[in-house]
């Protein structure tokens, strides 16, 4: 029969195009893995970030996710006092938005996740408009073997909203690796 044989083609026509590759990546400072679009670029060492991950452009415009080992180890995360901290980044953050004439327009408190057994993120981020364009920042401290990884993406808010899951999908795809 062959309907099954279409549907099961047409199925994995789908699933290629939908999903990207795992890119296995590694510094001095530590190894991982990330899930990255098809339609993504992974570019090393642009502007001094170790891994710049490019989703595709719209215009002038595109999605960005971020990922640097900080070098930091043995850091102990202690939730309460990182819960504290929002003010300070509040503030850090309205103080870089105001020199550029720009305006908060929600902030997302400090959260714990777990992206996966035995790996969590601790997560703020902020959404702010510069002239007429608005974007989402979100900035992750994930910890790899006693290591800091830091994850940061950028999205401004007109490429949608699956742009944006796209772009979570591949910060929340972050996995480390130890070979």
């Amino acid at each position: 029969m062959k309907i099954p044989h279409i549907i099961l083609a047409g199925f994995c026509l789908l699933t290629a195009l939908g999903f990207g590759a795992t890119e296995k990546l590694e510094t001095e400072r530590g190894k991982f893995e990330i899930e990255v679009s098809n339609d993504w670029k992974v570019v090393k060492d642009l502007y001094g970030i170790p891994f710049t991950f490019l989703g595709p452009k719209n215009g002038p415009r595109r999605a960005v996710v971020l990922v640097t080992p900080t070098g930091t180890q043995d850091l102990e995360f202690n939730e309460q006092a990182l819960s504290k901290n929002d003010r300070s980044y509040r503030e850090g953050r309205e103080r870089w938005l105001k020199s550029r004439s720009g305006k908060a327009l929600r902030f997302f408190p400090y959260q714990k996740e777990t992206w996966a057994p035995n790996l969590e993120a601790h997560h703020l981020g902020f959404e702010y408009q510069l002239g007429d364009q608005k974007f989402s920042e979100n900035s992750y401290y994930v910890v790899c073997d006693k290591k800091i990884f830091h994850l940061k993406s950028l999205v401004p808010t007109e490429l949608g909203v699956s742009e944006q899951q796209t772009t979570e999908n591949t910060i929340k795809s972050f996995r480390c690796t130890n070979s």
